[in-house]
C-alpha cells in the first residue's frame, strides 16, 4: 500500500519512524522530510478503508476563508447526532487542543485573526460512516488570501495546491469597500477573474493540469446575499435556512447529491445573471468539474437582535464537502424488486449499502480506486443506462491495493459484472479481479494493465482475473489486453469463456488446475508466451478459438493436462514458433482446424505427450509442418500437411505416433516425411506410403522407397 504524505501531498511507500520531542512515535515523509509537522503514527492505522482526499481552501482576503474553517469543525462535532455511527476524528492531539479553543472562541461570537502568509499545516480530519460516502480522510489546507495577488506567491506558499484534487474557492460577493464604509458593496466580478488568472498561471508553471482538479465555488456570508437580493436561488436558501439538525443534508435519508445537485445548477444561472458570466464560464473551461454552493459560516451576525450578544451559527457548511466527496463519476444503488434509485459518490459507499441482489449502476467516466473494491454479497455491478439504450463503460482504475476488485459470495451466490472497464493505474503491479469463492458472471467487461513482474512461469502475478479458492467464473464477450496474463485459473472448479479477446497479455488464459475448462468462439492475439496454457492436471474443451500470432506458442499444454480441440486456427504469421505444444504427460487432441504459419513447428508433440489429429489442415509453416520427438505419439487421420518447407512430417527421438487413413502430403519442399535416426524400428510409415511420397528415413542411411498403397496418399 502506498500513503500519501499530509505535508506534501506526494505518494510514499513508507514513513520514517522517529520520536518527537515528546518522546512520541511520529512519522516524517521520505520526500518533503518536514520535521516541523510530524505526521501522527495513527495516520497510518487502517489507512486503506478511508477515501483520503487532500482540499485547498482557496480565496481573496476577508472572504470568510478562516471563519468557514470554524464553521465546518462546529458543524462537524454535532454531524454524530444525525448520522448514526459517524464522528470526526482528529490524529493530532495537539491540533485537537487547538480546536477546543477556537470552537470556544466561535460560539462565544468572537472573530479570529485572518490566515497569515505561510506555509499552512494540514489539518487532517478522519470522518466514519458519512451517509452515502463511507469512511473519509480529509487533508485541508486554509491559504492565505494574500498568495493570490501573484502566481509567484502562490508558487512559494500554496504549491500542495498544484496536488490538490479538490479546491473549495471561498468568495464573498458583498464586502465593505473600506474600513470606514458604513454599507457593504458588491465585489466586481474583475476580482474573481484576476485571482483565477493568479492561480492558473501558477498551475501552468507548476506543470499541474487544472482539468486533474474540481472547483466547488461556494458563495460565503450568504445571509448578506439573501438579505440584497430577493433573486437568490430558493434551492439554496432552503439549505441555509435550517439550522443543524433540521439540514436537509443531515436528515435521516436525505438525498444530499440530489438536493445540492438542483442548488448548483440555480447558483449557476444566478451568478451568470448577476454579471459573473465571465468567471463561471472560465471555471468550467478550465478545470475538471466545477459545482457551486451557498454557506454562512456567521448566521447569528445577521439574524440577531441589535444589542444583542452574537452567537454564530454555521449554516450549509458541509455543502461543499460532499462536492468533494463526489470525487468523479458516482454509483446509483437500486435495491432488489425495487426501482428506486440512491445516488453514492464512489462504488465503495454503494457496495457498503448494498443488499443481497441489488444493482449498482456506475456513472460513465474514470472511478478511481484507491483500495481493493470486495464484494461479499450477491449483487450486480454494471454501467448506467444512456437515454438511446447504449451503455459507455466506466472506467474502474486502482490506485492502490493489490488488486482492483475481490470476490467472495456463497457457493451457489453470483455477482454479475457487466459494460465495465477495468484498468491498472498504480506504479506498482498487481491484479484485476479476484474470486475465491462463488459464481462470477463477467459480460462485456475488459481489463488492462494488471501486471506483476517476476514470479515463475507456472505461477505469474498480475493476472487480469484470477480464479482461486471455490470460485467458478463465466466469462463472455470481455477484452483482456496488456496483462501478464488475462484469466488465470487455480481452482479444480468450473471456468467457461466465449467470444472474449485476448491479446498482448503475457499469457492470455493459462489454467494452473482446473476440473473443467470450456472455450468457445475465442480469439488470442500476440500473447508473449502462450495464448493458452494448460498445466496441472487440467481439462479443457475447445470449440472454433482462434490463435495468431503469438512469439512462442499458441497452445501450450502440459504436465499431464489435457485438451480436445474442434476447429481450432493457430496462424503464427510466420512470425510464432509453435502452433501447438505438448509435452510432460499431456494429451491434446485436435479435431478439424488448421496450424499454419509457425517458425518452428505448426504442431509439436515432445517427452511422453500424446498429439492426435483428425481433418487437421497443416501448412504454409516455414520449418516442419507436424513434429513428434521424446516419447511421445498420437494418431493422426485424414489430415493435410501441404506447402512446409522442411518437412510436412518428423520424427525423431523415440517417437511412436500412429498414422490413420487418409492423410495427404502435397508441396513440402525438402521431404514429406522425415524419420530421425533414432526412432524404434517398429515405426514403420514407409511401409504404409503411398506412391510418390518423400520419405526420409535416416535409420536407413537417409533413404527410403515409396512402397505401394497405405496411410499416406500423394496429393495431387
Amino acid at each position: 500500500m502506498r500513503f500519501l504524505c499530509p505535508n506534501c501531498l506526494q505518494a510514499v511507500e513508507k514513513f520514517q519512524s522517529e520520536r518527537d520531542g515528546n518522546g512520541l512515535q511520529v512519522l516524517i515523509c521520505p520526500r518533503c522530510k518536514n520535521t516541523e509537522s510530524p505526521i501522527p503514527q495513527r495516520y497510518i492505522r487502517d489507512y486503506g478503508r478511508f477515501f483520503t482526499t487532500p482540499v485547498c481552501l482557496m480565496g481573496l482576503t476577508g472572504h470568510g476563508k478562516t471563519r468557514f474553517v470554524d464553521g465546518l469543525i462546529t458543524a462537524l462535532d454535532e454531524v454524530g447526532r444525525y448520522w448514526p455511527g459517524c464522528a470526526p476524528e482528529w490524529l493530532d492531539d495537539r491540533r485537537i487542543r487547538e480546536i477546543m479553543a477556537e470552537l470556544r472562541d466561535y460560539r462565544g461570537g468572537q472573530e479570529r485573526q485572518a490566515t497569515r502568509m505561510t506555509l499552512p499545516e494540514p489539518q487532517v480530519i478522519r470522518l466514519h460512516d458519512v451517509p452515502r460516502v463511507g469512511d473519509s480522510q480529509l487533508i485541508l489546507f486554509d491559504h492565505s488570501g494574500e498568495i493570490f495577488q501573484s502566481a509567484r506567491d502562490t508558487m512559494d506558499y500554496g504549491a500542495r495546491m498544484g496536488r490538490a484534487s479538490a479546491i473549495i474557492w471561498l468568495a464573498s460577493l458583498l464586502e465593505k469597500p473600506d474600513a470606514r464604509a458604513a454599507a457593504f458593496a458588491e465585489v466586481p466580478a474583475r476580482e474573481f477573474t484576476a485571482a483565477l488568472n493568479v492561480y492558473l498561471t501558477a498551475l501552468d508553471q507548476m506543470g499541474t493540469d487544472p482539468k486533474r482538479q474540481r472547483v466547488v465555488f461556494t458563495l460565503t456570508k450568504s445571509e448578506r446575499l439573501i438579505q440584497r437580493w430577493p433573486t437568490f436561488p430558493a434551492s439554496a436558501r432552503a439549505i441555509l435556512d435550517s439550522p443543524t439538525g433540521g439540514d436537509p443534508l443531515l436528515a435521516p435519508g436525505a438525498e444530499p447529491f440530489a438536493i445540492l445537485g438542483e442548488s448548483s445548477k440555480d447558483l449557476r444561472g444566478w451568478l451568470i445573471g448577476l454579471g459573473y458570466h465571465d468567471l463561471v464560464h472560465l471555471l468550467e473551461r478550465y478545470f475538471g468539474s466545477v459545482f457551486y454552493t451557498a454557506v454562512s459560516a456567521q448566521w447569528g451576525e445577521a439574524t440577531e437582535p441589535a444589542g444583542e450578544t452574537t452567537v454564530f451559527s454555521p449554516r450549509a457548511v458541509l455543502a461543499p464537502l460532499f462536492w468533494v466527496w463526489r470525487r468523479g463519476p458516482g454509483a446509483w444503488l437500486i435495491p432488489p424488486g425495487t426501482s428506486a434509485r440512491t445516488f453514492y459518490p464512489s462504488i465503495h459507499a454503494a457496495v457498503a449499502a448494498a443488499s443481497p441482489g441489488a444493482v449498482i449502476e456506475l456513472e460513465p467516466g474514470t472511478h478511481d480506486l484507491p483500495a481493493a473494491l470486495n464484494i461479499k454479497i450477491p449483487l450486480t455491478l454494471t454501467s448506467v443506462e444512456r437515454s438511446d439504450g447504449d451503455r459507455e463503460p466506466p472506467r474502474l482504475r486502482r490506485g492502490g491495493g493489490k488488486y482492483t476488485l475481490g470476490i467472495q459470495v456463497g457457493d451457489t451466490e453470483q455477482v454479475i459484472v457487466r459494460d465495465i472497464a477495468l484498468e491498472d493505474a498504480a506504479d506498482r503491479p498487481g491484479d484485476g479481479v479476484i474470486v475465491t469463492a462463488g459464481r462470477l458472471l463477467l459480460e462485456r467487461v475488459a481489463v488492462s494493465g494488471a501486471t506483476r513482474p517476476g514470479g515463475s512461469t507456472k505461477q505469474p502475478f498480475g493476472a487480469a482475473v484470477v480464479l482461486a479458492g471455490t470460485a467458478e467464473v463465466d466469462a463472455r464477450a470481455c477484452t483482456f489486453v496488456g496483462n501478464t496474463v488475462g484469466i488465470q485459473v487455480r481452482n479444480e472448479r468450473d471456468c467457461r469463456v466465449s467470444d472474449c479477446l485476448f491479446e498482448n497479455n503475457g499469457i492470455g488464459l493459462q489454467a494452473v488446475k482446473v476440473y473443467r475448462l470450456i472455450l468457445e468462439r475465442n480469439v488470442f492475439r500476440a500473447n508473449t508466451l502462450s495464448g493458452l496454457e494448460l498445466l496441472g492436471e487440467s481439462k479443457c474443451r475447445s470449440s472454433s478459438d482462434q490463435f495468431e500470432s503469438h512469439p512462442e506458442r499458441g497452445v501450450y499444454v502440459t504436465d499431464s493436462a489435457r485438451i480436445v480441440a474442434t476447429d481450432l486456427a493457430a496462424d503464427g504469421i510466420n512470425r510464432g514458433r509453435y502452433g501447438v505444444l505438448v509435452s510432460d504427460g499431456a494429451q491434446a487432441d485436435l479435431i478439424r482446424g488448421r496450424l499454419r504459419g509457425h517458425t518452428s513447428a505448426g504442431g509439436l508433440a515432445r517427452g511422453d505427450a500424446r498429439l492426435g489429429l483428425q481433418q487437421v489442415e497443416i501448412h504454409d509453416n516455414p520449418a516442419v509442418g507436424l513434429k513428434y520427438e521424446g516419447e511421445s505419439g498420437g494418431l493422426f487421420a485424414d489430415c493435410r500437411l501441404t506447402d512446409n518447407a522442411t518437412a510436412g512430417l518428423q520424427l525423431s527421438d523415440r517417437a511412436t505416433p500412429t498414422a490413420g487413413a487418409g492423410n495427404t502430403f502435397l508441396g513440402n519442399e525438402d521431404a514429406d516425411i522425415v524419420i530421425d535416426g533414432t526412432v524404434p524400428p517398429e515405426v514403420d510409415l514407409t511401409a504404409a506410403v503411398g506412391p510418390g511420397v518423400r520419405v526420409v528415413d535416416h535409420r536407413r542411411g537417409g533413404g527410403g522407397g515409396a512402397p505401394k498403397g497405405g496411410w499416406f496418399r500423394r496429393g495431387r
